[in-house]
Parts: structure tokens; sequence; C-alpha cells
């Protein structure tokens, strides 16, 4: 699969894939190249490879399978944030021990994801990573610039109660990264409708977007991978 250079009035957010082994690759690459605003500019199978592709394909974020056997992840994402590109990419890092997570922050990765996630986890996780935000895997235990993070949003998990059935039904979708136009096939509802839950809910949780709101949703439970918001770069 080809390689793709930015273009103008590009504003999809722009992934490449890290891993030495090309069929997981192209696995990942097919499923995310389903998702509506994600566009793979690229794959790489080692160190080196990722950072020349880095340069030159400026990906927003970049995903490192820890289980790669060419692929040190803490290693590739300190040399990616070191390189002197423009504007350094977000880095997720997919990983199965807690050792492997805690290096891959410690060298500045701003995720750690496990393998086990699903696809919808997945998929959130980039979301948030790309909007400048932080995603931890559950139940870990990361470095002392890790646990400085705020863990809570702004919103006040109690006041989710205040929604109404078809709102919590929404803010289901919106946490599994889908569009008004998607809720509103998935609910059968006009996407005025949908804009207007959407705006509903944002207010009962005095969430301030829809990044927000999937946050929101991986803090509380509705998704079963906890996040925890970064104070942007």
């Amino acid at each position: 699969m080809s390689d793709k250079p930015i273009s103008a009035g590009d504003t999809a957010t722009r992934l490449l894939l890290v891993d030495d082994r090309t069929l997981v690759r192209v696995g990942v690459r097919i499923l995310l190249e389903q998702v509506p605003g994600f566009e793979v500019v690229g794959e790489a199978s080692d160190a080196r490879e990722a950072i020349r592709k880095t340069s030159t394909l400026t990906p927003d974020v970049v995903i490192i399978d820890a289980l790669a056997h060419r692929v040190d992840a803490a290693e590739v994402t300190q040399r990616l944030l070191s390189s002197p590109v423009r504007q350094p990419p977000r880095i997720l890092i997919l990983v199965n021990a807690e050792d492997e997570g805690r290096k891959a922050l410690q060298a500045g990765a701003a995720g750690v994801l496990r393998k086990h996630a699903t696809a919808d986890e997945f998929v959130s996780a980039i979301r948030i990573i790309a909007a400048g935000y932080l995603v931890l895997a559950p139940q870990a235990r990361y470095p002392a610039h890790a646990a400085t993070i705020v863990e809570h949003t702004v919103a006040d998990p109690q006041m989710q109660g205040a929604l109404t059935p078809r709102e919590m039904d929404v803010l289901k979708l919106i946490a599994r990264g889908a569009t008004n136009a998607e809720i509103s096939r998935e609910l059968s509802l006009r996407e005025s409708t949908v804009k207007s839950h959407v705006q509903h809910l944002l207010t009962k949780l005095n969430l301030r977007s829809r990044v927000h709101a999937v946050i929101y949703a991986f803090h509380t439970g509705l998704i079963q991978t906890r996040s925890v918001e970064l104070e942007r770069r």
C-alpha cells in the first residue's frame, strides 16, 4: 500500500502505523480506513523508517505496537519526538505489559492502550490523543509525571442521571466515534434532532466539546478503558 503525502485542504487525522508484522499492519489499516475523519498515510516496519516517514508524511498520530520484534516502542517514541520536525506527532502505544506502557510514557508517548481493547476503544483513544489529551491503559502504575495529570474531567459523574435515555444513547455513540449522521442512522433520528441531543447532553454534563464527551465516557465507565485529561501541549 502506498504512502500518502499531505495535500492542500487536508483535514483528516493523519495516521502512521509502526509494526514489523505486515499482516498486523494491514489489519489495523483496514480497520482505521473505514473510520470517517481518519487517513492512514503510511506504514513503517522499524525505527529508521518510522522517523523518515514521520518527516516526509507529517502524520498527526503515530501508532506503535510494542509487541513488534524489531521495534522498541520507547526508543522510537523518544527518537520521533526529538527529530527536527515542525510539529511532532502524538504517539499511541499498544501494549500488553505495564512496564512497556511506563517506558513509553517516560519517553513522551501521548497514550498507552491495552492490546485487548475493542475497536471502539481504539478509535476513541486515537481521537482523544489527536485532540491533545493523554490516554492511559486501566489499572496500571505510571511514572510521576503521569500521576500529576488531572484525573477527572470537568463533568460531574453524578449528572449522568440528568440525561434522558435518548441522550444517553447519543452519548454512547459519540464515545464510539460516531458522527451526527451516523448517530442519526443508528437511532432513526433526524440529524437536526441529534445535534439538539448533543448540545443538551454537553450542557447538562458541563462539557465543552465532543472530545470532552469521549473523555467523560472513558472516565465514567461507558467505555471500559480509562482516560485522563492532559493539559494541551
